[in-house]
């Protein structure tokens, strides 16, 4: 058994799965931190398999939602070079499944979320899918909200509302471990601007093989303390010091 507790089968799954071809820019790439996108490419760092987990989850969580929903799971997208894979579109609606440890609903759609959809949108549209709505499909991994007092999940009360079965309090925020909300479809000529700026900034960064443009500059935003890279963003900095 290795010291770290993960058994070897667990451990060659979850690797394999991370192992994914990532050759050319994915809709990922663009929409978070460019610089991150760009070092990722060119100097991939390895993560240790428990700070793998949480991506585990979500694949897996994917996995099973799309192949449940049969022919309209998972569908490939293509736009001018740019690729990315959509969760689930059928009938107009663009689905995309979000897991995460804790919905707070007032802070919703988190991060990137709601630019990353609209680019898929933006690429199914013109690949001839006309998208009517746009929804994000948030799953905790903890399950329903608990009552901070009585530590047991919520119920729908008497009123309709969701509360603790035992104190009757009505705990913030509180879901039954899934939150769907619609996004806002945004205008297509900001989005073809936006989607070819990024992607020019990034295509420039790699270059030919021979001759790389500059580094993108750092974007710091909350998944700065998540990033392997070393940055000076990272560490709270400006980036003013980097070479």
């Amino acid at each position: 058994m290795p010291p770290c507790g993960f058994e070897h089968s667990f451990l060659n799954r979850m690797y394999k799965a991370m192992d994914q071809d990532r050759l050319g820019i994915h809709v990922s790439d663009i929409v978070h931190c460019l610089r991150r996108s760009y070092l990722n490419k060119v100097d991939p760092q390895v993560e240790a398999p428990h700070e793998m987990l949480a991506k585990f989850y979500g694949l897996a969580q994917h996995d099973y939602l799309s192949q449940s929903n049969g022919d309209h799971g998972e569908m490939d997208v293509e736009y001018n070079g740019l690729v990315g894979r959509v969760d689930l579109f059928k009938d107009g609606i663009l689905r995309d499944y979000k897991t995460t440890k804790k919905i707070y609903v007032d802070l919703l759609p988190y991060g990137e979320h709601a630019m990353q959809q609209n680019v898929y949108a933006f690429m199914l549209d013109q690949m001839g899918h006309e998208v009517k709505r746009i929804l994000l499909v948030y799953i905790s991994k903890f399950g329903p909200t608990e009552c901070s007092k009585c530590k047991i999940p919520v119920e729908v009360g008497i009123f309709g509302e969701m509360a603790c079965p035992k104190c009757g309090s009505t705990p913030r925020n509180s879901t039954f471990g899934v939150k769907t909300i619609e996004v806002m479809k945004e205008n297509p000529v900001f989005m073809e601007k936006y989607i070819n700026e990024r992607k020019t900034i990034l295509e420039k960064a790699m270059g030919d093989g021979v001759v790389a443009g500059p580094i993108p500059d750092g974007e710091p935003s909350w998944e700065c303390k998540y990033c392997k890279h070393v940055c000076p963003f990272r560490d709270g900095g400006n980036g003013d010091d980097w070479g």
